[in-house]
């Protein structure tokens, strides 16, 4: 009796999704306290948030992740759908298969770079610390091992590790 008109709906449902991705990009650059692998050591420079709102993996590379972690295909969804939710439009969940998903970040820089945050938040790519950041870590924990009487061993990153030598200021 009633014909599927499911497939009329797709063409608006991705107008949607990159629509309500655009404008929301600005409101994700704002740092998420408490979120996994995020630093709250000090505030983001306007730089650094700059960088955050620009910077993405390539596509072929967050699928790659996506393909071999279904949880976290799953989070990038829930993801898109409460952007939608956000800007007051209703996304099922249902409506954004993989293909579909993988589409759009092919074809949307701010959907690869909301994955990737969420690829980073979750700790799945984590760049290795430069030797600057390990020191300053290592102050950190001298003072808080003077103020508590702790012992907190220091962190080290041997050269053959890979980590990358602190920058000249």
């Amino acid at each position: 009796m009633y014909k599927s008109v499911r497939p009329l709906y797709w063409p608006a449902i991705t107008a949607v999704v990159l629509g309500l991705v655009s404008a929301t990009v600005f409101a994700q650059s704002q740092a998420r306290p408490g979120s996994p692998g995020q630093r709250t050591d000090a505030p983001k420079s306007r730089a650094e948030q700059e960088a955050d709102e620009k910077v993405a993996f390539s596509p072929e590379i967050i699928i790659s992740i996506l393909r071999h972690e279904p949880g976290l295909l799953l989070e990038v969804k829930k993801m898109l759908v409460r952007k939608a939710y956000e800007q007051g439009r209703v996304l099922e969940s249902s409506d954004l298969t993989d293909d579909e998903v993988f589409r759009l970040l092919r074809d949307d820089e701010h959907i690869r770079v909301l994955a990737t945050r969420e690829i980073e938040d979750r700790a799945y790519i984590r760049a290795k610390p430069t030797q600057a950041e390990i020191e300053r870590q290592n102050a950190l924990a001298a003072e808080y091992a003077a103020a508590t009487g702790t012992q907190i061993p220091p962190r080290t990153c041997p050269r053959a590790s890979g980590c990358r030598p602190a920058q000249q200021q």
